[in-house]
């Protein structure tokens, strides 16, 4: 199984593109942080999303917006170089930098289905 979950800041703004066959696609890349202290330090993840992923993506992030991406790992070898690159199946916005914070826009609440098998009664050995 080839699957990759990433949690990082833009390095840039997206850049939004057409396929030959009129396909959209956006091409980013991700800062990751690993280690910690003196030995602390910055990894890049090239990614690429396709369709109505990549519009939404190109529309709502820039430079420093943090996001989570999930997908595959897609390795290409050039001139006996292997590049990888994520391939996005998923993503969520998780916030970003802003200048102003009073204009920031805050991602709407996730709802959660109520446990529906729960017998009535139930509720008073919960710790809530």
């Amino acid at each position: 199984m080839n699957t990759v979950v990433l949690t990082g800041r833009l390095g840039q703004d997206p850049e939004l593109k057409t396929s030959q066959g009129g396909k959209s696609f956006c091409k980013f890349s991700i800062a990751t942080n690993d280690g910690f202290g003196d030995n602390k330090k910055t990894n890049w993840h090239s990614c690429t999303a396709f369709g109505k992923g990549a519009e939404i993506i190109n529309q709502y992030v820039k430079k420093g917006s943090e996001i989570s991406v999930s997908g595959s790992i897609d390795y290409n070898k050039h001139e006996d170089k292997i590049y990888t690159n994520i391939l996005v199946n998923n993503f969520t916005f998780i916030g970003g930098k802003s200048e102003n914070t009073t204009s920031q826009q805050q991602a709407p609440a996730t709802s959660f289905e109520p446990v529906a098998d729960l017998q009535q009664g139930d509720d008073d050995d919960l710790p809530f």
